[in-house]
């Protein structure tokens, strides 16, 4: 019998035990759960109709099922987003986007000082931890406020990838159980654990990737099931279970070709809003309990607080559904969703809509309506046959669009302006025309976009920069096919074009992080390092808390043969992040190579072997360690790890090759 088998029978050996303590429990009331932990388990881009607990015969989801028997499951709930950063806020803040601000994924931050749950519950005496699967929900977006341990580090990556930076469910599982296990318990604790497995390149480790070689979204399903069976048995064998709120949510759905889309983001439709909602609480939720009606991820600070008697902030988007737990209803309910991404990264049109039980909504250059009951779907769209319906929905959403705070976006500051303007392109802060198109018109330049950045990666530059002609003959204000063919014409030689389709890009978004870096670096592969530079220093001075800044102008500096000022670019990088691994790693092997003294060489060393430590399940940390131990002449500690990494059999995040060019470097045994 396999291990997911045997978890899934000692699962329901448990789960079983704490249904028979909830069914005979009477509904909530406010503060029932007074004192009460609360476990917070997000669950990234989980289809609410994928689950067996819904129904879905190839689902291998013992936990999540154990929980729906066990507590109460809302079955149409609903994303603020199909988009994990401001869906994240929503749930945290119980805000919808355009309140909270957090609008789209690494372009916009939640601004500081908006209440969350962290913040709130910290207030109220309680252990804060988050433990994240993805960078896309690393701290400089705005999360991580009253967290007292936020634990955001992930594997060295390229920067242009960083979106798709994760740690598999297992490894968060074990972050999670080891603070669990280090933590005071002197007080209760609010624990937020993110997983990011389902998300979109499927690739489920083995046995699932076996079990599921034809539908490997189910095997990321079910590999993150048994994850968090591992965390709430460790709760369970820890004595905190009984005493603890569990709260599952997805951020959004995936849209596996409904509608035409296969991912998320593009459209809202069901498939990629509607979400698995979940709440447990042995002896005081009842168990297996069904409410229907339309609940938000923005419901889920204001149910869990009043669960807790703790107060909520005014003016919440969110309800409490504690009465909907008593009477398995959400009465006359409509709740929000939107998509920003369309704006932001290819100048379609925004896309917001309203949903209740009967129909759902779209506000779009071309409207959408759906009638829910006979078409759950979403195939057939009534708006031409419904004028006044479409009228009164777009009035509600135009209400909630109006009543929007400062977003935290990024925007072009003064310095980077003029960095820009020195290169001959940016003449003002305006964004390049955007065509406003209705997305549901532009799936197929979606899906060429998206086979694009597979060319670029393949190496394939030719075909990318035909490609791209032709989508923006099509569509020019598309920003992501500008990056994709700025990158691939620096990469043929054609570096003024390049630069120039990469500078247009980055005016579009004024992002410093994703597109900025993209451009110094395509600056400094055309031969244009000063301007690099200049760049990357403008970024520095409008975010200065920003340790990936001076990281970048560390590497670039290091590159062109000034490594005692890469030194303290990447001083001040680690500085700022002291956990981040690609900083330590980098400042590790500047340091042996340009150190003085003992002094620095020991910490060199010590650096090194920080960054395994933080890297532990990526060995180009070991390769770097193997290459400062090099630098500093120390070959039979360098030799001894060697060897170690040798005798593992697997490597992960490295080749052989990689290795094999290591080796080639040190000295003979």
């Amino acid at each position: 019998m396999d291990r997911s088998r045997l978890l899934r029978f000692a699962l329901r050996g448990l789960l079983p035990a704490l249904s028979l303590l909830a069914a005979c429990a009477p509904g909530p009331g406010a503060g029932d759960l007074s004192g009460w932990n609360v476990l917070l388990i997000t669950i990234d881009t989980l289809r609410a109709d994928r689950l067996g607990f819904a129904g879905w015969d190839g689902a291998d989801t013992p936990t999540l099922d154990g929980l729906a028997e066990s507590g109460v499951v809302f079955e149409d709930a609903v994303a603020s987003a199909p988009v994990t950063l401001p869906s994240h806020a929503t749930i945290l803040t119980g805000l919808y986007p355009p309140r909270h601000g957090a609008l789209d994924n690494g372009i916009y931050a939640l601004p500081e000082g908006v209440p969350t749950m962290a913040t709130i519950l910290a207030g109220a005496g309680y252990e804060t931890a988050a433990v994240l699967g993805a960078f896309v929900l690393h701290r400089q977006y705005g999360l991580g406020a009253g967290f007292d341990h936020y634990d955001d580090r992930f594997r060295l990556q390229r920067t242009e990838d960083l979106e798709h930076t994760e740690r598999r469910a297992e490894r968060v599982t074990a972050l999670a159980i080891d603070w669990l296990e280090r933590r005071s318990r002197e007080a209760p604790f609010f624990l937020w654990v993110h997983y990011y497995d389902p998300h979109a390149p499927y690739r489920p480790p083995p046995p699932y990737l076996q079990r599921f070689a034809v539908r490997p979204y189910d095997g990321e399903i079910a590999y993150t099931d048994r994850a968090v069976g591992e965390l709430l048995t460790a709760l369970r064998t820890g004595g905190e279970l009984e005493r603890t709120l569990v709260v599952l949510i997805a951020d959004h759905g995936e849209g596996l070709g409904d509608g035409g889309e296969s991912t998320h983001g593009l459209l809202l439709r069901g498939s990629t809003l509607n979400i698995p909602f979940l709440l447990s609480a042995p002896g005081k939720l009842p168990a297996g309990r069904r409410v229907r009606g339309p609940a938000s991820g923005a419901d889920v600070l204001p149910t869990v607080l009043d669960l807790l008697g703790v107060t909520a902030p005014d003016r919440l988007a969110g309800w409490s559904l504690r009465a909907a737990v008593d009477n398995g209803r959400i009465e006359d309910r409509m709740v929000y969703s939107e998509t920003r991404l369309t704006l932001d990264q290819f100048g379609w049109s925004l896309l917001a809509g309203v949903r209740d039980e009967r129909w759902a909504f779209v506000r779009a250059p071309r409207p959408e309506l759906y009638d829910l009951q006979s078409d759950p779907r979403e195939t057939s769209n009534l708006a031409g046959d419904h004028p006044e319906r479409v009228a009164e929905l777009d009035a509600r959403v135009a209400g909630i669009l109006s009543d929007a705070s400062e977003s935290s976006a990024r925007s072009l500051g003064d310095e980077e302006v003029e960095a820009l303007r020195s290169l001959g392109y940016v003449l003002s802060k305006e964004r390049p025309e955007a065509t406003g198109a209705d997305p549901k018109d532009m799936i197929g330049i979606w899906r060429r976009i998206t086979d694009l950045k597979g060319s670029l990666h393949r190496g394939e530059h030719r075909e990318v920069v035909e490609e791209t002609e032709e989508i923006l003959a099509l569509d020019p204000g598309n920003l992501e096919t500008l990056l994709l063919r700025g990158q691939a014409l620096i990469a043929l030689g054609r570096h003024d074009e390049g630069v120039e389709a990469l500078t247009t890009a980055y005016q579009g978004t004024g992002d410093p992080g994703r597109h900025g870096t993209i451009l110094a670096r395509g600056l400094a592969d055309a031969g244009r390092s000063e301007e690099a530079e200049r760049l990357l220093r403008a970024f520095a001075v409008q975010e200065p808390t920003h340790p990936d800044h001076p990281y970048n102008l560390g590497l670039l500096l290091d590159t062109v043969g000034r490594p005692e000022e890469a030194r303290v670019a990447l001083e001040t990088a680690y500085r700022l992040n002291p956990r981040a691994v690609h900083i330590v790693a980098t400042l590790a092997d500047c340091l042996s190579r340009v150190g003085e003294g003992r002094e620095d060489a020991e910490r060199a060393v010590a650096l090194s072997e920080r960054a395994v430590e933080l890297g532990d399940d990526d060995d180009r940390t070991r390769l770097v360690r193997i290459e400062v131990l090099r630098n500093l002449g120390r070959n039979t500690e360098a030799w001894r790890e060697v060897r170690a990494l040798q005798a593992r059999g697997i490597l992960r995040g490295i080749t052989t090759a990689d290795l094999r060019e290591v080796l080639e470097t040190l000295p003979p045994e």
